[in-house]
């Protein structure tokens, strides 16, 4: 999916199920899911078993949504809050 992303040019995408949006991914919520740790570099089985699961296991579950007529002010405003 990184590659899918970088060779799109997009930090985001959405992800549907049955039409519904139920979240985002983003680039950087898969290289804090990828990145390797010491106590896993010897667990080769493990690490595999890892990639293997489905987006659902990597996007956040506190996602925020807005409104179509949210201010964008609002919306920056809550970003700045929230980091």
């Amino acid at each position: 999916m990184r590659r899918l992303m970088f060779a799109a040019e997009v930090r985001h995408i959405p992800v549907v199920t049955h039409g519904t949006l139920v979240g985002m991914i983003s680039d950087r919520n898969l290289r804090s899911y990828m990145l390797p740790r010491p106590e896993r570099i010897f667990r080769a089985d493990e690490e595999r078993a890892r990639m293997a699961v489905s987006v659902r296991a990597v996007i956040p579950s506190d996602v925020m949504t807005a409104r179509p007529d949210t201010p964008v002010a609002e919306l920056l405003d809550i970003l700045l809050e929230r980091k």
